[in-house]
C-alpha cells in the first residue's frame, strides 16, 4: 500500500524505501513508489521509467518502451501502468533518453529547445509542454547492465533541476537497481526451481510410461506443462527430428526446413486448460514455412516479440480454418550444442496473450530453456528408436522371407527315407555317411520317437519348415556349421533314450516330455549363426553383437536366432503364451549353457552331488536338475571325441582349421600373436593339443556322466580308444623330431592345462591366455587377451581401423569335404566373465593398442599341481619366484619349439 508523501525531507522516505527493499517481489510498484517520491521531492511535473528491450525491427537491436509513464505525487500504480496495449515505443537512436541509453551517463537540460543534445525535432513534437529535463540511466551495480532510463520533466518550482536534485535522483534510482537486481535473483531462483519441477515431471511421466511412450506422447506433456506455466491463447512448438544414421554431424542446417513435428493448442479465453492438442506432421505448405516472422528469429538466433501487429503488417497472420488472427505474439528458438556447433532443435511460438507478453514472460520462458531442449531430445531420442525398431523389423521380415524353405523342399523331404541299416540309438553313429536330406530326416525320426507331433499338436509340414530355416541360419564356416547343431542334437536324444531304459526308475522322470522336447530344439539352434570366432574374438574386435549382450555373447546370440526362427514357423503354437514364456526360459537355459565357463563352474558341484549314492539322488530339486542339465549339453557339445576315430580325427581337422582361421585374422587385425592353438605355425601339435584337452575337459565330463547313468559308459570308452590313437601320434612325431634334433619341452601333464586356466582368474576366464607366461599384476576387465603381444609400427588407431574393416568378416576357408565332415568339439566359445567393466581407453595402457583399461587387483594365489598361479592369468613354480626376469626369459626361448595349449 503506497504511503502519502508529506515531507520534504529525503531520509525518511529512503528509510522507507530501503526496509522494503529487500522484502519487495514487484520490481514496477518498487519503482513507482521511488519515482512518486521523486516528483514530490524535486517538484516536477511528472517521471517516467523506460524499460530497454530487443528490438524486432531489423535496423534496430535495442528500443526504450514505457514502464511507468507520468508518474506525479498525485497518481495511481493503474493509472501509470503499461502494458502492450498503452506502451509508448521509442528508438534508442534519437532523443534525449535515447543519448543517455547509449552514453549510459545522466542528462540534465535547462532549457531543451536551446540543447545541444542532437536528436531529431519531432522528439521535441512529442511534448510541446517539455521545457526542462533531467534523465538518468538505471544500471544495475552487479554486472554494470542498463536495464532502463528514467525522465522526470519539467522543475515547478525553477527554471531547471540542480545539482542537488540530481543527487537526489541518484540516490532513489539506486535503490531501484537493488530492488530490480533482488527481484531479479529472486526470480532466476523460482524460475529455476519450476524448471527442475517441470522436468522432474516430465522424467516421472516417461518412466511410468516407459514401454508404450512415443516421441508424440512426450511432446503432448511438454505442451500440457506448458499451457498450466503461461496464459495466452494459442501455443505452437515445433521441433525437428533427426535420424542418426541419416545425418552429418559435421554440417548443421539451422533452416526453418529442418523442421517435421508441430504440436499446436488452441484455447478460448474462457478455457483455463487445454482443450486438445493437434499433432501435425508438417508440409511444404503449412504455415511455418511460410512465417516471416519465423524464418527471422531462425536466422537472427533471438527472441523476437510483437506486442501488436497491425492488420496489414508483414507478420500478420490469418488462419480461418481455426478462426484465429494473430494479434500478439513470442517467438523464441530453441538450439542445442555450443559454440559452432549449435543445432536447431525446434521453435516455441505463443500468440494472442491478453495484455501482450511482458519482459518477465521472455525471462520465464527463457528460464525453462533446458527444460524444452530435454523434452525435445528425448522426443528424438525416442524417434531414433522407433526408426531402429522399424528397420530392425523390416530386416527381420526379409530374413524370415529368405530364411524360409520353398515347398519344392518340403515335398521332397516328405517323400524321402532314412538310409537302410541306419541305428540313430547306436552311440558310435556319426553324420559321415548321411545326407544334408538326412539329417533333417534324422531330426524329424527323433522328433516322432518322443511322440511331439502327435502329443503338442504340431503339423509335419511346419516341423520341416522350421528344421530347414534353423540349418539356413547356421554359416557356411568350417566346423560350427548345421552338422554340428545336428550332432549335438542326436547325442541328446542319444542320452534321453538311454535316461529313459536306466534301471533307476526316477530316470526317466526327470525331465518331463515338453523339457526333452525343448532339450532337442535347444541343441540343434545352440550355434545358429556361429560367425567362426569365438567370445574373445567378437569382444576384442568390438563387433556389435559384443555390445548387445554382457556375457555368453554367442550362446545369447544363437538363443535370439532360436526365437526368430520361432517367429517364421512357430512349432510351439499350441502352447499357452504363459506356458510357452517358460519353455522359452528353458531352452535359453540349456543353450548359454554351452558357454565352456559354465562347465567349469559347475562340475564339482555336479561332481559332489554324484557322490551320493544313485537311489538317494533327487534331481527334482531346482539347483541340481540345473546342474544336470548343464553337463549334458556340454557333454554333448563334446561328443565328437566319443566318436569313432575317423569321425574323431577329421572333427579335430576342421576345429583345428576353423581356429586358423580365426588366428590368421587376429594377427591382420590386431598385428598380435595369436595363441598356440590358433596359430597357423603349430599345426604340428594337434596330437598334443587333443590330448590335454581329453584330459582337462573332456574326461571328467564323461565320467561323470557314466557315474550318473551307466549305460552313458559308450561316451566314455569311445573318449579312451581316441585318446590313445592321439597318444600314439604324439609319440611319433615326438620320435621325428628327436631325429631332427628338434628341441622338446619337458611336457607337464596336460590334464592340469585346463585347471590352471580356471583357477588362474575364474572371474575372467578364458581360453586366450597362456597360464605359463608371467604377466603383470593387473587385470585386464571383462577379457583377457594373449599377453604375448607384438608392437606395432605407428599409432594405436592403426590397428583400431583393421578391426572395423574386417569385424564381420568370416573364418572360412576350408573345402566342402571337411566342411561336410565336421564333428563336435569343445565348445569353442570364451565364457564372458562376471566383471565386466572394461572401457575404451585411448592413452593406451590396456593390450597391444586396442584400449582397453587395466585395473589394479590384489594377487591372489591358489596351489595347483605345485604350480603358483597369480590373479593376472600367469604362473610360476615356486623356484621361478624369487627371479621372474630370469623365467621370462627362459620362457622366450622356450615358446618357439613348445606349445602346452590343447584343442578345444
Amino acid at each position: 500500500m503506497d504511503h502519502d508523501v508529506t515531507s520534504k525531507s529525503e531520509e525518511p522516505l529512503i528509510l522507507q524505501l530501503a526496509r522494503e527493499m529487500n522484502k519487495t517481489t514487484d520490481a514496477d510498484r518498487f519503482c513507482y513508489k521511488a519515482l512518486k517520491h521523486v516528483a514530490f521531492l524535486l517538484e516536477a511535473e511528472k517521471c517516467s521509467l523506460y524499460w530497454i528491450r530487443n528490438s524486432f525491427k531489423a535496423e534496430e537491436e535495442t528500443e526504450l518502451v514505457s514502464r511507468l509513464l507520468d508518474v506525479h505525487a498525485d497518481s495511481t500504480f493503474e493509472s501509470v501502468f503499461c502494458d502492450s496495449t498503452n506502451e509508448v515505443v521509442h528508438p534508442i537512436s534519437y532523443g534525449f533518453i535515447g543519448h543517455v541509453a547509449r552514453t549510459k551517463s545522466p542528462l540534465n537540460i535547462s532549457d531543451v529547445t536551446k540543447s545541444t543534445v542532437e536528436f531529431e525535432k519531432q522528439a521535441i513534437k512529442l511534448d510541446e509542454e517539455l521545457k526542462s529535463l533531467l534523465c538518468y540511466p538505471l544500471v544495475l551495480e552487479q554486472d554494470m547492465k542498463l536495464v532502463g532510463v528514467v525522465e522526470v520533466v519539467n522543475k515547478q518550482s525553477a527554471k531547471s533541476f540542480t545539482y542537488d536534485d540530481e543527487e537526489v535522483l541518484e540516490h532513489f534510482i539506486l535503490l531501484c537497481s537493488l530492488a530490480i537486481a533482488n527481484c531479479q535473483k529472486s526470480l532466476r531462483i523460482e524460475q529455476h526451481q519450476q524448471c527442475t519441477q517441470l522436468q522432474e515431471s516430465l522424467m516421472n511421466k516417461i518412466t511410468g510410461a516407459w514401454p508404450t511412450m512415443t516421441y508424440d506422447d512426450v511432446m503432448r506433456v511438454m505442451m500440457t506443462q506448458l499451457c498450466q506455466l503461461i496464459e495466452c491463447l494459442r501455443y505452437t512448438l515445433v521441433i525437428s527430428l533427426f535420424d542418426p544414421q541419416q545425418d552429418d554431424g559435421d554440417v548443421i542446417n539451422d533452416h526453418v526446413t529442418t523442421f517435421s513435428r508441430s504440436y499446436d493448442v488452441m484455447k478460448r479465453p474462457s478455457d483455463k486448460l487445454a482443450v486438445e492438442i493437434e499433432v501435425t506432421r508438417l508440409k511444404k505448405s503449412d504455415w511455418v514455412f511460410h512465417s516471416h516472422l519465423i524464418e527471422q528469429v531462425v536466422d537472427a538466433k533471438k527472441v523476437i516479440i510483437l506486442p501488436k501487429i497491425p492488420m496489414f503488417s508483414e507478420y500478420a497472420f490469418e488462419d480461418k480454418n481455426k478462426n484465429f488472427t494473430l494479434e500478439n505474439v513470442f517467438c523464441m528458438p530453441i538450439y542445442g550444442g555450443g559454440g559452432d556447433k549449435q543445432r536447431l532443435l525446434g521453435l516455441l511460438h505463443l500468440a494472442n496473450k491478453i495484455g501482450g507478453f511482458l519482459p518477465k514472460d521472455q525471462t520465464l520462458l527463457e528460464s525453462i530453456t533446458p527444460y524444452l531442449m530435454s523434452g525435445i531430445l528425448y522426443s528424438n531420442s525416442f524417434n531414433s528408436i522407433q526408426l531402429q525398431t522399424a528397420k530392425s523389423d523390416v530386416t527381420e521380415e526379409m530374413l524370415r522371407y529368405h530364411m524360409t524353405s520353398s515347398d519344392l523342399d518340403v515335398t521332397r523331404l516328405q517323400q524321402g527315407e532314412l538310409p537302410p541299416n541306419i541305428d540313430i540309438y547306436d552311440f558310435k553313429f556319426c553324420d559321415c555317411d548321411v545326407s544334408d536330406d538326412g539329417t533333417i530326416l534324422v531330426s524329424m525320426k527323433i522328433f516322432q520317437d518322443l511322440d511331439v507331433f502327435k502329443q503338442f499338436k504340431i503339423d509335419e509340414k511346419m516341423m520341416l519348415r522350421w528344421l530347414l530355416t534353423v540349418k539356413k541360419s547356421y554359416r557356411d564356416v568350417t566346423y560350427h556349421n548345421w552338422r554340428h547343431g545336428f550332432n549335438v542334437a542326436h547325442t541328446m536324444s542319444l542320452l534321453i533314450h538311454y535316461m529313459k531304459k536306466d534301471q533307476l526308475p526316477y530316470m526317466g522322470k526327470i525331465f518331463t516330455l515338453e523339457e526333452q522336447f525343448s532339450l532337442i530344439v535347444a541343441c540343434l539352434c545352440h550355434d545358429a549363426d556361429h560367425r567362426g570366432t569365438n567370445n574373445s574374438f567378437l569382444i576384442r574386435s568390438q563387433s556389435p553383437l559384443a555390445s548387445l549382450y554382457s556375457t555368453s555373447t554367442l550362446e545369447n546370440h544363437h538363443y535370439d536366432n532360436f526365437m526368430r526362427s520361432i517367429q517364421a514357423h512357430n512349432i510351439f503354437s499350441s502352447f499357452q503364451p504363459s506356458h510357452f514364456n517358460s519353455i522359452a526360459q528353458f531352452i535359453r537355459k540349456a543353450i548359454l549353457a554351452t558357454d565352456l565357463g559354465l562347465y567349469f563352474q559347475r562340475r564339482e558341484k555336479f561332481k559332489s552331488l554324484l557322490k551320493t549314492e544313485p537311489e538317494k539322488r533327487d534331481f527334482t530339486a531346482v539347483e541340481n536338475k540345473s546342474l544336470l542339465l548343464s553337463i549334458m549339453m556340454t557333454s554333448c557339445d563334446l561328443s565328437q571325441t566319443t566318436k569313432p576315430w575317423e569321425a574323431q580325427y577329421n572333427t579335430a581337422k576342421c576345429v583345428t582349421s576353423e581356429f586358423y582361421d580365426q588366428g590368421d585374422l587376429e594377427r591382420e587385425m590386431f598385428g598380435t600373436d595369436p595363441m598356440p592353438m590358433m596359430d597357423r605355425k603349430y599345426s604340428d601339435d594337434l596330437a598334443k593339443m587333443q590330448i590335454g584337452f581329453i584330459d582337462g575337459v573332456c574326461s571328467m565330463a564323461y565320467q561323470m556322466m557314466m557315474d550318473f547313468c551307466s549305460l552313458y559308459s559308450p561316451l566314455h570308452n569311445g573318449m579312451q580308444e581316441n585318446r590313445k590313437e592321439w597318444v600314439v601320434r604324439a609319440e611319433k612325431k615326438k620320435a621325428e623330431n628327436l631325429k631332427l634334433q628338434v628341441e622338446e619341452k619337458n611336457d607337464e601333464k596336460y590334464s592340469s592345462l585346463w585347471v590352471k586356466y580356471w583357477n588362474a582368474d575364474p572371474d575372467n576366464f578364458i581360453w586366450g591366455i597362456d597360464p605359463d607366461v608371467v604377466v603383470p599384476d593387473v587385470v585386464i576387465e571383462r577379457v583377457v587377451f594373449s599377453p604375448k603381444k607384438k608392437l606395432i609400427t605407428g599409432s594405436a588407431g592403426g590397428a583400431t581401423g583393421s578391426v572395423k574393416n574386417a569385424v564381420t568378416s568370416s573364418s572360412s576357408s576350408s573345402s566342402s569335404s571337411q566342411r561336410r565332415h565336421n564333428h563336435q568339439h569343445p565348445n569353442a566359445t570364451s565364457p564372458s566373465p562376471k566383471s565386466a567393466n572394461a572401457q575404451p581407453n585411448t592413452t593406451g595402457g590396456g593390450v597391444a593398442g586396442l584400449g582397453w583399461t587395466r585395473h589394479k587387483k590384489k594377487k591372489r594365489t591358489n596351489k595347483v599341481d605345485d604350480v603358483t598361479v597369480n590373479s593376472g592369468g600367469g604362473a610360476m613354480t615356486s623356484s621361478q619366484n624369487n627371479n621372474k626376469n630370469e623365467q621370462q626369459e627362459q620362457h622366450q626361448r622356450e615358446v618357439k619349439s613348445s606349445k602346452t595349449c590343447a584343442v578345444m
